[in-house]
Formats: structure tokens, sequence, C-alpha cells
């Protein structure tokens, strides 16, 4: 891999954040890896000093890139949530390594080794976009090649956990960002939002968070009146998305306590959880990958293996939460009291049981905490 100094940290282009220009540094820490890109990741993902980069992303010249698959075998594919008849990306294996290809966007090339990629862009295409392919759905590719279970989950660090992390998992919509601003306006601190690497032991699992931002859909912009007495900094994104910015936390893999799937109720009054069978809990987070249209084999039985451990050690639950017609930062207090007298946080936590609670409808495989 190639050592520090041949990639001087210079500064790279401003972005705007509330109407005041940033610098963004070249360097990045996210899902502990060491990054030098030509285009600017995570406004807080400064790498410390001295590291050595685990992979450099460098910016090819710009050219027309193609709507169709390119050229190689298909590993991984999705099509668009918004025209699912127009393809979004596609991965491919071929004699140069892997070609990851945004449709009409721009492309990605990872050399066999895994230690350096170049990015091609669609002349026009706004290099903000290109940063979201790249710190979300990339990174995710990036570290499956390399071996390194995801979950499809943003992270927290609650009161009395020491450092430890509660993971809120689910697929799109399912509201774990609109929970995990919640959670941070009740009192916990933001590790990562959309991607958690996991480093499965034993009898445990550490979870290792990147990006400083937490990512909302423009209809939730009342949660910031949640913050008292001050919002974290926010801007909006190239997507329409509305961006929490939290400060970076210090670069280590502490372990993950429990994940958490949020189950929104718009019949509900109450917070309710239900902890989840492991063969039911594996079905449940297996159904939300990251990067959707894996096929490559080996990534598929890495990321299977791991998800097997980490319910066979971590307990794995959902909570319901009233949704009507906007949950408040009183539903996050609610689900963090009830963790806690369940003794699955705080000084006392252990994975002990908790009195039973009846639903109206429960998911199949699904039991009381």
């Amino acid at each position: 891999m190639p050592p520090a100094d041949r990639f001087p940290r210079a500064p790279l282009p401003a972005v705007w954040i509330r109407g005041a220009q940033v610098s963004v540094p070249s360097w990045h820490f996210l899902h502990g890896l060491c990054i030098r890109s030509d285009i600017p990741l995570d406004p807080y993902g400064l790498a410390p000093a001295g590291l050595v980069a685990d992979l450099v992303i460098l910016r090819g010249a710009d050219r027309e890139i193609p709507s169709r698959a390119p050229q190689g075998t298909v590993i991984a594919s999705a099509v668009r949530h918004d025209r699912p008849d127009q393809p979004f990306y596609t991965a491919v294996a071929d004699d140069n390594g892997y070609l990851l290809r945004f449709h009409g966007c721009c492309e990605v090339r990872v050399l066999p080794r895994f230690d350096q990629a170049e990015c091609h862009v669609q002349p026009g295409v706004d290099p903000a976009l290109i940063a979201v392919f790249l710190s979300g759905i990339t990174l995710a590719f990036f570290l499956g090649l390399r071996g390194h279970p995801i979950l499809h989950a943003a992270a927290v660090s609650a009161p009395g956990l020491d450092g430890e992390l509660v993971a809120v998992a689910g697929g799109p919509g399912s509201g774990k960002s609109t929970l995990t601003a919640l959670l941070c306006a009740a009192g916990c601190n933001f590790v990562t939002d959309d991607l958690l690497r996991l480093d499965v032991h034993g009898r445990h699992t550490d979870a290792i968070g990147g990006c400083s931002e937490l990512r909302l859909r423009p209809g939730a912009a009342h949660l910031l009146d949640a913050f008292d007495p001050v919002p974290p900094t926010t801007r909006v994104t190239v997507d329409g998305r509305l961006a929490l910015l939290f400060p970076k936390r210090d670069p280590h893999s502490p372990r993950l306590r429990l994940v958490i799937l949020p189950w929104p109720s718009r019949v509900s009054d109450q917070v309710r959880l239900e902890r989840v069978e492991p063969s039911e809990a594996l079905l449940l987070l297996a159904r939300y990958p990251r990067l959707d249209g894996w096929t490559l084999p080996a990534v598929l039985s890495m990321q299977f293996d791991a998800l097997s451990r980490l319910v066979g050690t971590t307990p794995v639950l959902v909570a319901q939460i009233p949704w009507d017609p906007a949950p408040t930062v009183t539903r996050a207090v609610e689900l963090l009291r009830q963790l806690e007298e369940h003794r699955l946080i705080g000084s006392t936590s252990d994975t002990g049981e908790a009195p039973s609670s009846s639903w109206e409808s429960p998911p199949s495989g699904m039991r009381p905490v």
C-alpha cells in the first residue's frame, strides 16, 4: 500500500454549510479504513496524521458513462427505487479487477489488490452526488470485496453503555434514520448512518462507524425541534436530504450491545419491544442488505456467516414506535427507559428477559423481551 507521504493532504474544493464555506479534508477515516480521496467524502472525516492509506480514490478524466451494463461477470446490480424500469448500478469482475458503474453518472474501477480505485464522472454531474455514491454504496462494495461484513444500520452510543453501541437497522424508509435522530435528541451520541461495519468475535461483535452525517428525508425537518437547546448543524444535500452533522468520534471499535429494528405504527400509542428469535433475526437482517443484488458467492457466504454469529450472541429487537402523525423525542426517551428496565442497557445490563407485553399483531418468530 502507498505510504502516506506520497499523497499530501491538500485541501479540496469547499462545500457550503448554512452559508459558511468550509474546507473538506482529502483524508478520511471511515469504517476502519484510512482513505485518501480526490473527491470529498465526509465533512468531519479527517483521518489521524501518520496513517497509511488503505484505499486511494483517484479522480480520473471525465467521460461519457454508458447506461448499459459494463462487460464482465456481473457480481451485483440494482434498479432505481423511483424508476424500477431503469438500472441504478451494475458491478462486474473482469481481467482488470472490478468495475462499479452508476449508469449515466459515474463508474469506479477497483484494482485487484483493493488498495486503489479510480472514479470517472459523466460530464456535468454534480461532484457532491458522486460523493454520496462513493461514501455509501461504493464503500459497501469495497468492504464486501475485502471480506468485511456490514449491517444496513445507523448506530448510537446510549447513556450507560460505556461506549458500546446500539444499532438501528432496516431497509430504506423503515424509520431507522428518524429513530436515530430522536435517540440523539434524547441524549445518545451519534456514531454512523446507514452503514455499520462488523467485526464478529467468538462471544461478541465489534462495530465500526463511518460518516459524521445523519441523512433525513425532507419531511423530517421537524425533528430539529427535538434538540434542546441547540440543534446540530445542518445542510441540504445534493439529493434533497437534510443532513445533520455531528462531531466525529474517536476511531475505535466498540462492542455492539444490541440491534433494534424500528416498526413504525400508526395505530399503537405505546412504545413496545419484542425480542426476535435468532433464526427470525437472521432472516430479518439478511432481508435488508446495504448493497442490493450481490451475487458473488464468497461475499454472500461471508455476510451470512457473520450475521449468523451476530444473532447468536447479540440481542435483536423489534421496536414498535407510535408514528402518529410523526414520532417525538418522548418516544425515544421511553424506548431508552424500557431498554434500561429490561437490563439491555445501563450499569446492570445483560441479556436477561423482561416482563411480557402484548401486541395487537406481533410479527412471526418474535417473543417478548
